[in-house]
């Protein structure tokens, strides 16, 4: 997943403001109280809709929006992400490189 400043401030905001009586969120409530545009909040609500962290409930409106599982736990799913980076991609590689080095002075290749 690709994340913007902008994406991560719209989950920052779902994750620390209430919805409304509905559950529902309010895209534009989130570009009056930040620094960015119009056109880029609407691209980055596009972009976690096809991520599915959100979803569009209307059709007609696409600035009311809900979080979906994922959305509500992203936070969550955020850190797992960064685990899984840590422990695949760079712990992995030095484990595998000191196993090998020790293997070539062992058996003495």
């Amino acid at each position: 997943m690709f994340e913007t400043k902008c994406t991560q401030a719209i989950m920052d905001y779902i994750d620390k403001t209430d919805p409304d009586k509905d559950g529902f969120y309010y895209a534009m409530d989130f570009q009056k109280s930040s620094r960015f545009g119009v056109r880029e909040v609407e691209a980055s609500v596009h972009h976690l809709v096809e991520e599915k962290l959100l979803r569009q409930p209307f059709k007609g409106r696409p600035d009311i929006i809900m979080p979906t599982i994922y959305g509500m736990k992203y936070s969550e799913f955020r850190s797992y992400r960064r685990k899984h980076f840590f422990k695949y991609s760079v712990l992995c590689p030095i484990v595998v490189t000191i196993l090998t080095e020790i293997v070539i002075h062992v058996l003495g290749w």
